[in-house]
């Protein structure tokens, strides 16, 4: 049976006159993923319904939680009350809590803390509280604003919500970074038959990009390597059963998941 696999690269979603964010989607039959597709979308409502109206995996490349330790600090109960209250602020209003509490750090994380999440440090990411080159924290705000509107509409989000049954969409936070990294390529690769080539070897999982062209933008790369990291998860069973620990991820992290979520896909070990 074939599933619907889909990869969101979110980082313009930063900056509101750049617009557009990237989709690649595709069909994934037993450890076969055909990506059909590569675009642009423009308007972030627009993203939102083809969620809503498209049911299947979708991976997108935003941070979905927050750091555990910084809960008690603003009096959330856990991530749904994060991204209901996220949701509801303007932009302004969410830099200027962070700004309120000294929520903020530029170097990438090395240990997990009040500024940097588990998978953060496991992955070598960068905090959610990052302000400059990239602007997570406005990256946050986007998602978190994002993720209320789905969850309004009965979008799933992985692992707050209730497993999907038929015929509703769940969501997942991908890094594609960490899947270029675990290829053994810089994110800034070109070509990506290299890189499908090498995912074939070492995930074994067969990608086709059914004529989406060698050489997109780092960007669409990124989308179409959110899309490998939710179909290697899908194929892997990494995703069948959302009470159940996913075996590439930490018992830290699973322990923490109520808090800042969790990161899928394949990683170093």
């Amino acid at each position: 049976m074939a599933v619907l696999i889909a990869g969101v690269d979110f980082s313009a979603a930063t900056d509101l006159r750049r617009g557009q964010l990237w989709c690649a989607w595709g069909w994934l039959v037993g450890r076969r993923l055909r990506l059909a597709g590569l675009e642009r979308i423009w308007q972030r409502e627009t993203l939102v319904v083809r969620i809503r109206d498209q049911p299947g995996h979708w991976g997108i490349d935003a941070p979905m939680g927050l750091p555990v330790g910084v809960y008690p600090l603003l009096g959330w109960r856990d991530a749904p009350e994060a991204i209901r209250r996220v949701g509801a602020m303007t932009r302004t209003d969410f830099r200027g809590l962070l700004a309120r509490y000294g929520l903020r750090e530029e170097r990438r994380c090395r240990a997990p803390g009040l500024t940097c999440r588990y998978a953060d440090a496991y992955l070598q990411g960068l905090s959610p509280f990052k302000r400059t080159n990239p602007d997570m924290q406005m990256l946050v705000h986007a998602s978190f604003s994002l993720l209320d509107r789905l969850r309004g509409m009965g979008v799933r989000v992985y692992p707050y919500d209730p497993q999907p049954t038929d015929g509703v969409s769940a969501v997942y936070e991908v890094y594609p970074s960490a899947v270029w990294r675990l290829l053994g390529f810089r994110r800034r690769q070109g070509d990506l038959q290299p890189a499908l080539a090498r995912i074939a070897w070492a995930l074994r999982l067969q990608v086709e990009l059914a004529g989406l062209g060698e050489s997109p933008t780092q960007d669409a790369a990124d989308a179409v390597l959110a899309a490998v990291a939710v179909g290697w998860a899908v194929a892997q069973e990494e995703v069948a059963a959302w009470h159940r620990k996913p075996a590439s991820l930490t018992e830290e992290e699973w322990a923490v998941r109520a808090w800042e979520g969790a990161v899928i896909g394949p990683r170093m070990t």
